[in-house]
């Protein structure tokens, strides 16, 4: 057998296996970038509806006020006239100091809004109706469309489109009739319930577009340097394995296995698994955020190998926070790339729905996580998932929501310990129900209290002369011991703490314990 030959084919392969994943990776993060630049376009779009919405409830409350009043009466002036569609006795009326004033009635007023909005904010309002009392209330194109879904029985018409010269959000909604419609339109023959026309509303696009310009330019650059960092990456390690593959090759010809070539191969992956922690690290909130956020807080984060599958999180502003720890399936590598399975479906989550509802953000990830996973190979499921705790605290308010799965919170306060237990339910596996709905737990603080987050690692470690858990009974009086002293001694005392009690015995998992102080 031709040794060298054999191992000179492998080269070529191994190429080609690289140019392959090269391939997979770029199309990888081009996915990704193209469904991140959908993503900015629908909030862009939601956004202008959302604008176009407010302006319409806006006019709906103070017609319905105008309405409630039967009217107000305005001074005459060179804008406000004697509107000649409103046939009512006293439409005009003289106060005792010779001042003409005259009725102004809720399409009137709503149409006086509108001009001041449009000169205002660009945004365009426009009362109109398929049978209008007054003709320069008749309807363009796209409203006539809207009207007829409208009475089908559509709720509301969004679209894009150019008015004026002008992209614009446009929406259209129906006016209901109300009691007190019925002065101005029961001669139509409307009756209270009725559908008697709608408000047109259109945001200008522009400044919109010009925001989502900037956050596209940013995720250009990141998805283009994930993308270089990748391929760098990619070269580096296709080079290294050829080399590898080459000393493989002198030591099959030598017939003798080299002590240092199993030493580089050794070095080779220790390098990469010390690389993939600090990948992992830089998940982890900064020292500088961590100290922007947090009066006093420890952190103990003890994965059992060089990376883990735990990870805490932390963000906030002004006197808002929101405290993270999650402990995911495995340790090792495969924890450590389920932490970035969780990272990446947190970040999603929390661009959808903000941190302010830790259930519907537990929710969520429940959802993201459990599709993330969804794959078969060989007929079998991938069945992986994590646990999960938020806390959502408000400084100013003192009041904090909690809602974990099957991570609870301990809470020292007034001398007292309680645990705040989360759902039963985890997240992200095939027998999580993905539409659990997960319970906020409403929280009170006192004027000092320290609230702590821990995965079950240091809970479920085996030590003392039993060789038993060591139980959130002992955490509880450990934390009663010790709330009151800064942070850095309660951290430095759990460690020695835990350090003791598991004595000799291996540590059996990923350890994370969050303390802050509010």
């Amino acid at each position: 057998m031709n040794t060298s030959n054999s191992f000179n084919s492998q080269i070529p392969v191994m190429k080609r296996y690289l140019a392959i994943i090269v391939i997979v990776w770029t199309v990888a993060v081009g996915a990704s970038f193209v469904w991140n630049w959908f993503e900015v376009d629908a909030k862009t779009l939601e956004a202008a509806r959302i604008q176009s919405r407010s302006s319409f409830e806006k006019d709906v409350m103070y017609r319905r006020w105008n309405a409630g009043h039967g009217g107000i009466y305005v001074p005459v002036t060179e804008k406000i006239a004697p509107n000649p569609y409103l046939q009512i006795p006293q439409r005009d009326i003289l106060t005792t100091s010779g001042q003409k004033l005259t009725l102004i009635n809720p399409a009137f007023m709503t149409r006086l809004v509108h001009e001041i909005q449009e000169e205002q904010s660009g945004t365009k309002g426009h009362i109109t109706s398929l049978n209008p009392i007054r003709p320069e209330n008749k309807p363009d194109e796209w409203e006539t469309n809207a009207l007829k879904s409208i009475e089908k029985g559509q709720g509301e018409v969004t679209s894009v489109e150019n008015l004026r010269g002008i992209s614009c959000m446009r929406l259209m909604r129906p006016l209901i009739t109300e009691e007190g419609c019925l002065k101005c339109h029961a001669a139509q023959g409307y009756k209270v319930g009725d559908i008697r026309g709608g408000i047109s509303v259109a945001v200008p696009m522009g400044p919109l577009w010009n925001a989502e310009r900037g956050e596209l330019v940013a995720l250009s650059i990141g998805h283009c340097a994930l993308w270089l960092f990748g391929l760098v990456g990619l070269v580096l390690g296709g080079k290294r394995l050829e080399k590898g593959i080459e000393g493989q090759e002198r030591a099959e010809k030598a017939l003798r296995t080299s002590h240092e070539d199993l030493k580089e191969a050794n070095s080779m992956i220790m390098d990469s698994i010390y690389y993939a922690q600090n990948i992992q690290s830089a998940i982890l909130p900064s020292a500088e955020k961590l100290g922007n956020l947090l009066d006093d807080y420890f952190i103990i984060w003890q994965p059992r190998d060089v990376i883990g599958g735990d990870l805490y999180w932390l963000d906030g502003k002004d006197d808002e926070l929101v405290l993270v720890v999650m402990d995911c399936t495995g340790h090792g590598v495969p924890g450590g790339i389920m932490t970035m399975i969780a990272a990446t479906s947190l970040n999603r989550a929390i661009h959808e729905i903000g941190y302010q509802d830790p259930g519907a953000l537990l929710g969520r990830m429940n959802v993201l996580v459990r599709d993330t996973l969804r794959k078969r190979q060989e007929g079998k499921l991938y069945d992986d998932g994590l646990d999960m705790g938020i806390c959502h605290v408000n400084k100013k308010s003192r009041k904090a929501i909690f809602a974990g799965g099957r991570i609870s919170l301990f809470l020292c306060s007034d001398g007292e310990v309680t645990e705040i237990k989360g759902d039963t339910e985890s997240l992200g596996y095939q027998s999580s129900d993905p539409d659990h709905l997960f319970y906020n737990h409403h929280i009170e603080l006192s004027a000092m209290a320290d609230l702590y987050l821990t995965t079950d690692g240091l809970i479920e470690q085996i030590g003392g002369d039993n060789k038993l858990p060591f139980g959130k009974t002992r955490f509880s009086q450990f934390i009663l011991e010790n709330c009151g002293k800064p942070l850095h001694e309660q951290r430095l005392a759990l460690l020695d703490t835990f350090r003791d009690y598991k004595s000799d015995e291996d540590q059996r998992d990923d350890v994370t314990v969050f303390g802050i102080r509010v």
